[in-house]
């Protein structure tokens, strides 16, 4: 750090931790819009809700997994651009290894990533980053809608 940034951090430091626990604020909430849609789509089905952070490039991952097969996982990416990315991951058929992937790349809305590990095939939207936490959140739930009614 500089000493011109410096000077600004020391002067302005009241705002900048009013800053920080906003951005807190703001995660939370957006994992309680999260739970929200969850029990929306999945009703009465019990989710694990949670929230990491992603790699190392400090985005927020608000993920969900419907508890009765814990290795599919939805994930709604806050990205540090302020933009939001939609993910979810399968676990591969082993007896019809395009099934899993094609229920869900078919229709055009996502596309597969191409990374497989440990037999699980990710997939992610397949349009932009969506640059509004609405339009993030439907997408989101069309996800979520797909991964209940193609594993079940």
């Amino acid at each position: 750090m500089n000493d011109q940034d410096f000077e600004l951090v020391q002067e302005n430091y009241p705002s900048f931790v009013d800053a920080v626990a906003l951005r807190y604020q703001y995660f939370d909430a957006a994992l309680a819009k999260i739970k929200a849609t969850s029990t929306q789509v999945l009703g009465n089905e019990p989710a694990s809700v949670s929230s990491s952070y992603w790699r190392t490039d400090d985005a927020r991952a608000l993920q969900v997994r419907p508890s009765r097969d814990r290795e599919h996982c939805v994930v709604l990416l806050l990205c540090p651009d302020g933009k939001f990315r939609i993910q979810f991951y399968v676990q591969e058929n082993r007896r019809r290894p395009d099934a899993n992937r094609s229920a869900f790349t078919d229709d055009g809305r996502f596309t597969d990533w191409g990374d497989e590990h440990k037999g699980r095939t990710w997939v992610f939207a397949k349009r932009p980053d969506e640059e509004s936490f609405a339009s993030a959140l439907e997408t989101f739930r069309l996800a979520l809608s797909l991964l209940r009614d193609k594993t079940r």
